[in-house]
């Protein structure tokens, strides 16, 4: 992977136009580049951009809102029908968060999507970098 491609959620435009980018992994961003009013939007067209399967699979990625939020568990919900090989976990504090996001895609019956934790957005993780490594 060298190349990763953010691409706001709520853009269809954006979404159509992103394939022919010729980044490596394409983000459909659910959490900072769409507001609070448009992310039920996002949800829809990322769910329509990823049944389209205009790009592989494989080279498909999902920022979700954090786990703390009403809108994480929206996120998963709408990733049911069209997985994408990617979840990004924005705001990761630790491996709990990780081992959290894992059993409510297992619970979902996203078992084979992958789960990509950042962990440089909030200073406590930083500082329980260890804990990603306790969690399976």
């Amino acid at each position: 992977m060298r190349s990763l491609l953010f691409v706001p959620g709520d853009s269809e435009r954006k979404l159509d136009k992103c394939a022919t980018s010729g980044a490596d992994i394409l983000i459909v961003d659910l959490e900072d580049s769409v507001t609070q009013p448009r992310k039920s939007v996002a949800r829809t067209l990322m769910s329509q951009w990823l049944q389209s399967r205009s790009v592989p699979r494989e080279r498909t990625c999902v920022r979700v809102n954090p786990r703390d939020t009403q809108a994480h568990d929206d996120d998963l919900d709408a990733l049911i029908a069209h997985p994408p090989a990617i979840v990004m976990l924005p705001k990761a504090r630790g491996g709990e968060d990780v081992a959290g996001l894992h059993d409510a895609l297992r619970r979902r019956g996203l078992d084979s999507v992958k789960i990509l934790p950042l962990v440089t957005e909030v200073p406590q993780s930083v500082l329980r970098l260890d804990s990603y490594a306790e969690k399976k």
